[in-house]
């Protein structure tokens, strides 16, 4: 069980940052994005091999259709009668967009993945696990905060 959080923690964090897909410059010595910055830890080879991944996505469409399902199912939330039966319906729309996306990201990082070098696949790991790291630091501070400021007491100093 324990090898495999690894792989999910790298699969967790490539689906996180495939929506900056669209964002990924081509090759011509622009300023790095953060998933430039993701994979510079990389080979060359591996990061043009992650970063042509990203880019063969195409999530924005995607995204924006995920979004509009969305927008849907809240206009219907917020009409004076629901009608369940258009509520379902959008909320079946946003999961099976949002599965396609979901199932396009995976199946073009997992191809990614068997072409990257040991050297490359653990340095994504090291990088997984260290941004991992940073939100659960993050998420635990913010949410002491958020304790402290409802219950008026403070919060509790980072371990």
């Amino acid at each position: 069980m324990s090898s495999v959080r690894p792989v999910f923690a790298a699969l967790l964090l490539s689906a996180l940052v495939a929506p900056v897909a669209a964002q990924v410059p081509a090759a011509d010595g622009a300023a790095p994005t953060r998933a430039g910055r993701m994979y510079a830890m990389m080979s060359e080879a591996g990061q043009e091999t992650m970063l042509a991944a990203m880019r063969g996505i195409e999530s924005r469409t995607a995204r924006l259709a995920v979004n509009a399902a969305r927008d849907r199912m809240l206009a219907l939330l917020d009409a004076e009668r629901l009608d369940p039966m258009a509520l379902r319906r959008a909320m079946d729309d946003e999961q099976s967009t949002s599965a396609a996306l979901r199932d396009r990201q995976q199946a073009a990082l997992f191809a990614a993945y068997q072409q990257l070098s040991v050297g490359d696949r653990r340095a994504f790991v090291a990088y997984a696990r260290t941004v991992r790291e940073q939100m659960r630091t993050r998420n635990a501070t913010d949410r002491q905060r958020r304790i402290g400021a409802a219950t008026g007491l403070a919060p509790l100093p980072p371990r």
